[in-house]
C-alpha cells in the first residue's frame, strides 16, 4: 500500500494541498 500512497514527503503533497485549497476556496466563491 505504500506503493499506492501519494508522494507527500517528496514535497508534491505541499503543492497538492495549495491547489486543494484552492479549488475549495473558488468552490465556496461558485456557491
Amino acid at each position: 500500500m505504500s506503493q499506492f500512497r501519494p508522494p507527500f514527503d517528496q514535497g508534491g503533497g505541499q503543492i497538492v494541498a495549495i491547489i486543494g485549497a484552492i479549488a475549495v476556496s473558488v468552490g465556496q466563491n461558485v456557491y
